[in-house]
């Protein structure tokens, strides 16, 4: 890290659960944000801030009036852009270090498959169950450490950080509902690949 690197970063450095290796990890991490709407504002500037050295922000959607209320990353001057481009400009000034790729696309298998071999992080933020479901299906097929993150869920972004920092295999997986969404295999497969597991959702078939 340089000067500028150390004094912006340098609360995280005073947490023994993060420090300066935790921060160049963070710093080297490559996070997939699916859906740069409600869900995604609430996280990718928290994720551009805390030093994430390179976001993948994917949507096919674009800025309108109704958005604005709630979708903080866009503003009036958005109106009519894509939502990944309003996004990157966002967390651009938010963190000019930050490397942000912007995807106007509509998340599918192939595609999601193919992104997925180049981050550490992916954050489901769609708040869709059929995606958090191909997300988390995805993610399993990988056989990597990806977390599976959805933040309409009861989990938040600094617990996400705080993992990353420490290199701690780690995944998030969803309950959606009651449908069981491979809850249960889940939970071996994290064990067998020495992943720490979270499961979040409130569906009966979440067996935390």
């Amino acid at each position: 890290m340089n000067d500028e690197q150390l004094l912006r970063y340098s609360r995280h450095l005073l947490l023994d659960e993060i420090d300066i290796t935790g921060q160049e990890r963070l710093l080297n991490s490559h996070v997939l944000v699916i859906g740069a709407g409600g869900l995604g504002c609430a996280c990718a500037p928290y994720l551009a801030a805390a030093g994430i050295g390179k976001i993948t922000l994917i949507d096919h959607d674009h800025v309108d009036l109704t958005n604005l209320q709630r979708q903080i990353m866009h503003q009036m001057d958005s109106i009519g852009m894509s939502k990944v481009a309003s996004g990157k400009r966002f967390l651009k000034n938010l963190n000019p270090t930050c490397q942000v790729q912007a995807l106007e696309k509509k998340i599918d298998e192939p595609l999601l498959e193919e992104l997925i071999q180049n981050v550490d992080v992916v954050v489901e933020a769609t708040g869709v169950p059929e995606v958090g479901a191909r997300v988390t299906s995805a993610t399993l097929k990988a056989k990597k450490h990806v977390a599976v993150l959805n933040v309409e869920m009861d989990v938040t972004i600094g617990p996400l950080l705080t993992k990353m920092a420490a290199d701690n295999g780690v995944l998030y997986a969803v309950c959606h509902g009651d449908e069981p969404v491979e809850a249960l295999y889940l939970v071996e497969f994290a064990r067998d690949l020495s992943f720490e597991i979270v499961m979040a959702g409130k569906g009966k078939n979440n067996p935390f």
